[in-house]
């Protein structure tokens, strides 16, 4: 028996890792797991979704006080921001 392929697959251990670090209560986890999302779902060209895990990324930043990993996260939001043609937006975050 043949498997259906699926449209687009996405890995179960993916999904699970930001409530597994939530449950943990490592917010710099969390962070960084959301900004590697977010790297895919821009790889994919699915730019909403990248812009909503950088955002929750570099909200995470923000409240822990990251300043040097802050940097980054604001840069992935500009460079989502210049793909989606909101060149005012990007500049905003470069």
């Amino acid at each position: 028996m043949r498997r259906k392929k699926t449209e687009n697959p996405t890995p179960t251990p993916l999904n699970n890792s930001p409530s597994k670090d939530e449950k943990i209560g490592d917010r710099f986890e969390i962070s960084i797991t959301l900004n590697n999302l977010g790297k895919v779902y821009k790889t994919k060209g699915n730019l909403e979704k990248a812009k909503t895990l950088f955002e929750r990324s570099l909200k995470i930043q923000q409240q822990i006080e990251d300043r040097q990993d802050r940097g980054v996260y604001y840069n992935e939001l500009g460079v989502i921001y210049r793909l989606m043609k909101d060149y005012n937006q990007a500049l905003e975050y470069f």
